[in-house]
């Protein structure tokens, strides 16, 4: 009902309202079911540990009566059915995790900390990986079988193939004498955290110095983490292209003497967005949940990084805080994306979304 309000519910208007927001609602409910697999999943993995939990924080040599205090005091001494409502109760109502038993604090406080700066890298990454990875594929498929599009084709292989970690240290070792290679910002700079991330943080205080740091912080991690989303989104956008290239409806458009760049960017483009929506959506679900190797090379204080460090330190809770946040984040992409769709491409919200 509030969302047909919001679209307005007259006439002609009115039906297409109510598509949409059927169509709205229909994805908002999937994602009840997906969390909960998600969540069931973290939950039996974690709990599948020989010998349980407690024990494999303390150590196979661990003093018996420090394990049963440990179950004790987290309830994993009890059923494993109410374990499992305590825990989906903690996750999507309380959204607390507990405290982390190395750390002391509170999880939910440190992922708070520590999740605008995946946010930051991640967008700056994909940005990087839309702007020349759509350009890439366009000129390639109006370009085709010529040296560009052979070149843009060949390094798309490339970014797809080199790992991560090895193009980190091949930036470091190429531009390390010129920029950063560790950390988001000076230690010795102070800014005030607004949004947590330090670019708009920066610009909110107008302190250029900061913003100048922190970009500078950004642009070796950012670009290794968006070689392989760079490459992806060429090589679907060529694909999407071509095929809408070959449509009657573009080549009528030409033979009626449009310009080739209104033919391309307004016609052919625009009905090859939603492959190439989609794309950039799951990629950039992959760099919030990927940037696990990026971060551990640049000493960077995310997300990724924080759940290593639990990992290394078997800091039960903390694992299971910083996975159920990355998995919440990958659905809220997925998410967005197939609202998207409703206004790239109408007729998805008209036949029911199939």
């Amino acid at each position: 009902m509030v969302l047909c309000c919001v679209f307005g519910m007259s006439g002609t208007g009115g039906v297409r309202s109510n598509q949409l927001a059927s169509y709205l609602t229909k994805r908002i409910l999937w994602v009840i079911p997906v969390l909960l697999c998600v969540s069931t999943a973290v939950f039996l993995m974690l709990h599948a540990t020989p010998g349980g939990p407690a024990r494999a924080m303390l150590g196979e040599k661990a003093n018996p009566a420090a394990i049963e205090r440990i179950n004790r005091e987290n309830g994993w001494d009890r059923p494993i059915a109410e374990q499992y409502v305590r825990f989906l109760g903690n996750c999507f109502i309380r959204l607390d995790a507990g405290k982390s038993f190395i750390r002391g604090e509170r999880i939910s406080k440190e992922l708070a900390r520590r999740f605008p700066a995946t946010l930051e890298l991640a967008l700056a990454a994909i940005i990087i990986a839309s702007l020349a990875g759509v350009t890439a594929g366009v000129v390639s498929a109006v370009r085709k079988r010529t040296l560009f599009d052979y070149a843009a084709m060949t390094s798309s292989l490339f970014g797809i193939s080199i790992p991560v970690f090895f193009l980190g240290l091949l930036l470091i070792l190429a531009f390390g004498k010129w920029l950063p290679t560790g950390g988001r910002i000076d230690v010795a700079a102070e800014l005030r955290q607004v949004t947590g991330l330090n670019l708009i943080d920066a610009a909110i205080a107008g302190d250029f110095d900061a913003f100048k740091d922190s970009f500078a912080h950004l642009i070796l991690p950012a670009t290794a983490l968006a070689t392989i989303p760079m490459a992806m989104i060429a090589r679907m956008t060529r694909a999407a292209m071509l095929e809408v290239l070959s449509l009657d409806y573009v080549r009528t458009a030409k033979a009626k003497g449009l310009s080739e760049r209104k033919v391309v960017l307004k016609h052919a483009l625009g009905s090859a967005l939603i492959p190439i929506v989609t794309s950039i959506g799951l990629q950039f679900g992959y760099l919030l949940a990927g940037a696990v190797l990026t971060e551990t090379l640049f000493q960077w204080p995310g997300l990724g990084r924080y759940v290593v460090d639990a990992v290394h330190d078997r800091d039960y809770n903390a694992v299971q805080g910083g996975i159920m946040l990355i998995s919440a984040g990958f659905v809220a992409v997925n998410l967005a994306v197939d609202i998207s769709y409703a206004w790239l491409n109408p007729a998805i919200r008209y036949d029911g979304g199939a």
